[in-house]
């Protein structure tokens, strides 16, 4: 069960209800619901009911009673009626505080400190008394404090959240977090502290300082519900006062500095050293609360290994990711320790931090602490986050691999999906794909964790389909959009891409056309056709795996407009400008698909989204207008770009978009797929050659119009042009921003190291693995999973994989393997859902088992794929276990597909 709310862009905010199904009745079909609400710990009368009749829906269900209270506490619950006629129990009461903007909530001001007489980042503190505090019933906290914050209540911090809030468009909004506050917090004298850090509110270090918004800030309201019903409010506002604080210096890129000989601000009562507060002239004029999942430590990785070049000692944790470390250490008072951070080493073992983005932001990722000399120290630092897997260490004589702790951070997502399978190439990519996807989640969608930490809408619209596999992103996306959004409201001349990255020109950017970044002021110019995309393909995943209408709804305009403005650049329907399939192997000098088509695909594909939303919308006379348009696009495409004599449209990655957009004539998708497996082996010593539009795309591209036997031969194949020559020769633990599969990394001549080793763009075909081995498929015209479909694959070169997908209906399986003349398949339905099996056939003899009981067949499909299957269609809920006869190819000689090349 969970409600959700939706404070965006709405007078009030959206109270939305879900649940999922349990049940140990196989078939079970949800054909009506009763949900029942009340006030949670208040005897008010208040009782919201709703009864429907005829309803197999179980989320997006909107509340529709009377105004709730912001701050007040309700309670709800469900029972569900099956298609038998079969009752439920009810379910336990979910508790739940209704939030809504925060002035709705309190009256408290925004407070800042007078900056030209501070020298640290600031700290605000309150004392305040309580008489009788073991009669506090309840007690919660709202805080937004700008751009990050921590807060104390007599010396212990509140919640376990870190880089809060998340980065939004500040002029336009900023998030608030509810905190439950223990009533055993309170004493009868009590101090409330609030430490700021710049983040990006006031990151005026790195590009130019007007990325500030302005000085830090914070508006907070702790409230004190009593066991006799009395309140106690402590609002931010004149009575504050503030001083300087321990971190003398941070930035969300160059580090934070911390000196502990000045914390006892932190531990110690106030004193007259304190300031009185300035009450902020300038904030965000909306202040909503955050409902996307905080950032929170999510793991720790010891060191594996110190190297100690002199007086400096290199931690090596073995793994690159993004977070920080923490420090322990005994020294003497006034010792300074100094952290830098990278991505690699030099080979006489020093640390190499040019991947880091040193170039672009002139900033090293340096942390420092200076110690206080009292016992044994633990820091690590608040408001800024590193990418690294190496650490050196300045200030302390031979450390032992314990004074560093690695701690990873990221906004914490549910998990929502897992796979593996026989291959351990693909496992080793899926495990290095899901530390790139961690280290890129921080309130938005980034590029790399170190160098920009930008939400870049391409890399978005790239890793969303592999994030929401592998994750539950559904608010963070959406969160996500909002930023998109706020930040397209503008008019303003800006820079523009046309032909390639170098060529730009100044243009003026409507209102409501996207930039390529979002949230912030670092915008880098109106989005060019191939990466605002975003604007239009992350609605339509949001619909297609979570069935969430209103998202496409709140967003068809902002895609009818991008549509519209992009088919308006266009000639003949061709999009010439863009950035192109960034970063194949051997970076941009190697980039072999024209602009214009990958361009034109993503337009094509955009205009095929639009006209399938404006169908859902309501809006049919639009869906008649653009599927013209779509289909004017896609003949201009063929003619200017497929070449009738080789069946291509000249690359990997324009074969593998034509395919999966759509855009080849029909019949000729096979021939077009065979021209990927010829372009790989005579041009690129039998691999893949993409960027990131295409790395997604190439094995769907592949498998889906039956040359599976070329991917399994990329996944197989190893040394120089591979992917175990990743980890094998360069060590990787992560997905790079062009892959080391070649010698791109060892040739001076050829790369400037510049290149990020940690990065978001090289990993779409995680997404895949799902779909394309596991077989764990959503159905557009049923989305959300209402009805899924299973279609294994790579089951004539796997041994066996297996998936697990939480989605909206409950958990979805999908466990197969191939061996012994036998293809046995697990699967799992979730209640409500329905399915269509595709059981491989290729060596049956009729028969096939389905729960131990014989299926005789007749009809039999042969798919694209070139595989032969029976589709059993239609089947509801439960646990199925299938076994049929196969071919075997498995045990086939690997070394066949490579002589045949």
């Amino acid at each position: 069960m969970q409600v959700s709310l939706n404070p965006f862009n709405l007078t009030d905010t959206e109270v939305v209800f879900s649940w999922k199904t349990r049940s140990e009745i196989d078939s079970f079909v949800q054909s009506a619901f009763e949900i029942e609400m009340v006030e949670a710990e208040e005897e008010s009368g208040f009782n919201w009911h709703l009864k429907s009749e005829n309803s197999d829906k179980q989320f997006g269900i909107k509340y529709s009673g009377e105004e709730l209270t912001p701050g007040k506490h309700y309670k709800w619950r469900v029972r569900v009626i099956g298609n038998k006629g079969q009752t439920s129990e009810w379910s336990e009461y979910e508790h739940f505080c209704f939030l809504d903007e925060l002035s709705k909530h309190t009256n408290a001001k925004w407070i800042t400190y007078q900056a030209d007489i501070a020298n640290a980042q600031p700290v605000f503190g309150k004392t305040f008394k309580i008489e009788n505090s073991e009669k506090i019933k309840n007690a919660q906290l709202l805080v937004a404090g700008l751009g990050y914050y921590e807060v104390c209540i007599n010396g212990e911090k509140i919640g376990d959240h870190v880089l809060d809030p998340a980065q939004t468009n500040y002029n336009e909004y900023a998030f608030y977090v509810h905190y439950p506050v223990p009533a055993e917090s309170f004493n009868e004298d009590n101090e409330i502290k609030i430490l700021l850090g710049d983040g990006f509110y006031n990151q005026n270090l790195v590009w130019t300082p007007a990325m500030s918004y302005g000085k830090p800030k914070v508006v907070a309201s702790l409230q004190l519900t009593f066991n006799d019903g009395t309140l106690k409010v402590i609002d931010t506002g004149e009575n504050w006062m503030w001083t300087n604080g321990p971190i003398e210096r941070s930035n969300i890129y160059a580090g934070e500095h911390y000196n502990a000989s000045k914390e006892s601000v932190l531990k110690n009562s106030m004193d007259g050293n304190w300031l009185p507060v300035s009450l902020a002239k300038s904030y965000p004029p909306k202040v909503i609360p955050q409902t996307i999942k905080p950032i929170r430590v999510t793991e720790t990785i010891q060191a594996q290994k110190i190297i100690r070049n002199g007086n400096k000692t290199i931690f090596d944790f073995g793994q690159n990711f993004a977070g920080v470390v923490e420090l322990n250490v005994s020294a003497l008072a006034g010792t300074k320790i100094t952290l830098r951070y990278a991505e690699k080493l030099y080979p006489d073992s020093t640390l190499d931090i040019r991947s880091t983005g040193v170039f672009a932001t002139n900033q090293e990722q340096c942390d420092s602490y200076i110690c206080s000399g009292n016992s044994t120290e633990n820091w690590m630092p608040r408001f800024t986050y590193h990418g690294f897997r190496y650490v050196e260490l300045e200030g302390i004589e031979n450390p032992s691999k314990g004074v560093l702790t690695g701690k990873v951070l990221h906004t914490d997502l549910e998990q929502s999906g897992s796979f593996s399978c026989s291959s351990e190439t693909i496992n080793r990519l899926h495990k290095m794909s899901l530390w790139s996807l961690r280290s890129n989640l921080h309130g938005i969608p980034t590029d790399c964790p170190h160098r920009e930490k930008c939400g870049w809408l391409g890399d978005a619209h790239v890793v969303a389909p592999t994030l929401i596999q592998n994750f539950n992103s559904h608010a963070f996306l959406k969160k996500y959009l909002y930023d998109i959004r706020s930040s397209a409201n503008i008019n303003k001349s800006t820079i523009a891409f046309k032909t390639n990255f170098h060529d730009r020109v100044v243009e003026e950017k409507p209102a409501g056309i996207p930039f390529m970044i979002a949230p912030g002021k670092r915008n880098s110019g109106m989005a060019s056709a191939d990466w605002g995309t975003a604007v239009v393909q992350l609605p339509w995943l949001l619909y297609v795996y979570y069935a969430d209408t209103r998202v496409l709804n709140d967003f068809y305009p902002l895609m009818k407009q991008w549509v519209d403005y992009i088919h308006e650049q266009g000639e003949e329907g061709i999009i010439k400008y863009g950035l192109g399939d960034w970063c194949p192997p051997g970076a941009h000098k190697a980039v072999d698909t024209p602009i214009p088509v990958t361009s034109t695909a993503f337009h094509y594909l955009d205009i095929d989204i639009l006209s399938k939303t404006a169908k859902i919308v309501g809006k049919q006379d639009d869906a008649i207008f653009y599927r013209k348009m779509k289909n004017e696009v896609k003949q201009s495409f063929n003619q200017h770009f497929f070449a009738e004599n080789s069946r291509s449209y000249g690359s990997q990655t324009a074969n593998a978009l034509a395919l999966e957009f759509g855009l080849v004539p029909e019949g000729l998708e096979k021939e077009v797929s065979n021209a990927i497996v010829e372009n790989i082996n005579t041009k690129y010593d039998g691999f893949i050659h993409t960027g990131m539009f295409g790395t997604g795309r190439i094995f769907s591209a592949l498998c889906e119009y039956g040359n599976e036997e070329a991917a399994d031969f990329i996944f197989s194949k190893s040394g120089y042009n591979s992917f175990p020559y990743m980890w094998e020769h360069y060590d990787a633990t992560t997905m790079w921003e062009v892959l080391p599969v070649d010698d791109y990394y060892d040739n001076p001549e050829k790369n400037d190291q510049r290149r990020s080793f940690n990065h978001s763009i090289q990993f779409g075909f995680d997404a895949w693995f799902f779909y394309g081995i596991a077989g764990i498929r959503p159905v557009e015209e049923e989305p959300g999973f209402k009805r899924i479909t299973f279609k294994p694959g790579m089951f004539n070169f796997l041994k066996n994989a297996g998936a697990n997908y939480n989605s909206p209906f409950g958990v979805i399986k999908s466990s197969w393997e191939n061996t012994d003349q036998k293809f046995r398949w697990s699967i799992s339905v979730p209640p409500n859902s329905v399915a269509d099996f595709y059981i491989p056939v290729n060596a049956s003899a009729g028969e096939i088992l389905v729960n131990g009981s014989i299926l005789k067949f007749h009809d039999v499909k042969t798919s694209k794929d070139g595989n032969r299957y029976f589709v059993l269609q239609n089947q509801l809920s439960g646990a199925y276990s299938i076994e049929v006869a196969s071919a075997n190819l498995v045990q086939k000689n690997k070394n066949a597909y490579n002589q045949a090349k």
